[in-house]
């Protein structure tokens, strides 16, 4: 099983509203990227709320069986949410991994999702990460043994920095549409 974490606990400063809630094709963000991982057979799917939390799980009324993950420190930066989710995964020893998702990556759609859990399943990789914009980075989908690492993760630091350390162990899915996100450039706009 693997879970997926929605990092939707941002006060979306920089997108001028709360982005979680920004509706593409009908939908809110956060329900979008949610669906995407459901429909890709994520098993459970969680989102991280802070700001706006009772919007954005209001938003989540059309998939009731999300798990709610309250991130009570999102203030102290994108660490802080990244750590609530590995720690819920680190609780469930069912798990064999943790794939954290962002709603600012508005092209996400549940293929990519699919790809990535097959190229997981499909060899010894602990770190399955979108390449983009001539990086690495979110959406990515950690081995278990990664978990310890993502809950020690502190300020307003990403997983990009674990996935950079694990080196070789890291499968690259290629995805350029991860480089329109939402703080550059407006889906609507």
């Amino acid at each position: 099983m693997i879970f997926a974490a929605v990092l939707a606990a941002g006060s979306s400063s920089r997108f001028g509203s709360p982005k979680q809630l920004a509706v593409i094709d009908g939908e809110p963000l956060v329900l979008r990227v949610a669906k995407a991982a459901k429909e890709a057979g994520c098993d459970p799917v969680g989102v991280v709320v802070g700001a706006h939390q009772e919007a954005v799980i209001d938003a989540l009324g059309p998939l009731p069986d999300v798990k709610i993950l309250k991130n009570s420190l999102w203030e102290s930066g994108l660490a802080s949410s990244i750590s609530c989710a590995a720690r819920f995964a680190m609780k469930r020893p069912q798990l064999r991994g943790l794939l954290l998702l962002t709603v600012d990556q508005w092209r996400l759609e549940s293929r990519l999702l699919e790809q990535m859990l097959r190229r997981f399943s499909g060899n010894s990789a602990t770190i399955v990460a979108a390449r983009y914009a001539g990086t690495v980075g979110i959406p990515a989908l950690f081995a278990r043994q990664q978990l310890t690492a993502l809950s020690s993760l502190t300020g307003d630091v990403g997983a990009k920095k674990i996935i950079l350390e694990n080196g070789e162990g890291t499968v690259c899915v290629d995805w350029p549409q991860g480089a329109e996100d939402c703080d550059l450039h407006h889906p609507e706009g």
